[in-house]
């Protein structure tokens, strides 16, 4: 490759000696995989990178949004990677459109690709600079790590207490109701194994705030509506609801439904609604039916949005007209009307300082 074109807009420098080119560039497992084998020998992926490389659901506005890439993770022949860029949706062009429209379109739509950020730990002295695009953390303490992928990476209680710091409480709950559910990557932990590590590392950075988190995390969440939603009902005085709890079905015998939250003695289920449930015409179809053969037998459903976490009055003053319906005690609506709204809503976006 000569100078002229190294230096040119066709490839980008991510790491001392290794250019990738923009239009289609390295996965993000490559540069971790080339950042401890060869550029910074014997350091351990960690903190927010390997958080994302283990498919952890991360807030979109974190770490020039790492967590994004997660959910692009991508199957090969040699097995599954993680993008380092994720795809932008373009606008359809016409028949007709020449070149000029197409070099228009890549201009002004397609955003500039930057590196991830990559962070990695050497416990030991040595080299610890690899440009400006690595972030070299020179811990005492730099914790257990295992293999993922063929990349060497921080233990995943270790990832926690790293990231505790920097994000709210909430969004750590999610994290921990993803490792404590069915739809983690890796082998999952209990609730047990994870407070044990907690208590190895004790008066270390980060544990006192995943302690905190651990109790307000719960075993079978499958996504992270889920989390925010009963972390809200929570808030606003409802009570305790069972994850993902199975209903019989009436229109199938031997069989059941699942409810993302529910309150069995209530016959009251609370749903998070998220965009591929309007999106997708069989899943908009699935979800009307069983909404149809729950309601047949008694079961009130209410619906949850990601605006109903931002904004929850709407939401929770139905929860309310269903338990008092039910015959049920409520909370009342004074818990999230006036004052006390701002304390029970969460934006998605990030926190202010």
């Amino acid at each position: 490759m000569s100078a002229r074109r190294l230096a040119g807009p066709e490839l980008v420098r991510v790491l001392p000696g290794y250019w990738t080119p923009a239009a289609a560039p390295a996965s993000l497992d490559a540069l971790c995989y080339r950042l401890q084998r060869t550029v910074l020998p014997g350091a351990v992926i960690s903190d927010a990178t390997a958080a994302a490389l283990m498919g952890w659901p991360l807030p979109w506005w974190w770490e020039r949004g790492i967590g994004l890439l997660a959910e692009q993770e991508i199957m090969t022949p040699f097995g599954p990677i993680t993008p380092s860029a994720a795809p932008v949706p373009l606008r359809p062009l016409g028949a007709s459109a020449g070149p000029a429209a197409f070099a228009e379109r890549r201009t002004r739509e397609i955003p500039i690709w930057l590196p991830p950020p990559l962070h990695c730990t050497l416990p030991r002295e040595g080299p610890h600079r690899a440009g400006p695009n690595v972030t070299v953390h020179r811990r005492l303490h730099p914790g257990e790590a295992f293999l993922w992928r063929g990349i060497m990476l921080s233990h995943p209680v270790e990832v926690l207490c790293q990231i505790a710091g920097s994000l709210p409480h909430d969004d750590l709950v999610v994290v921990l109701d993803h490792l404590l559910g069915p739809n983690c990557r890796h082998k999952g932990l209990t609730c047990d194994e994870i407070l044990a590590a907690l208590d190895a590392r004790a008066g270390h950075r980060g544990t006192s705030a995943v302690k905190a988190a651990l109790t307000d995390a719960r075993s079978g969440v499958e996504s992270a509506g889920e989390t925010r939603l009963r972390l809200l009902l929570g808030r606003a005085g409802f009570p305790e609801p069972v994850v993902n709890l199975a209903v019989p079905d009436p229109d199938r015998p031997g069989s059941s439904r699942r409810i993302d939250l529910g309150y069995p003695e209530e016959k009251i289920g609370a749903e998070n609604q998220g965009d591929y449930h309007r999106t997708r015409r069989d899943q908009w179809r699935a979800d009307e039916g069983r909404r149809d053969s729950l309601a047949s037998v008694g079961w009130q459903l209410r619906e949850a949005t990601a605006d109903d976490i931002t904004a929850p009055a709407r939401f929770l003053n139905g929860m309310r007209r269903a338990f008092l319906a039910a015959g049920a005690e409520a909370p009342p609506a004074s818990n999230w009307l006036g004052d006390a709204r701002a304390s029970l809503a969460r934006r998605s976006a990030p926190p202010r300082r």
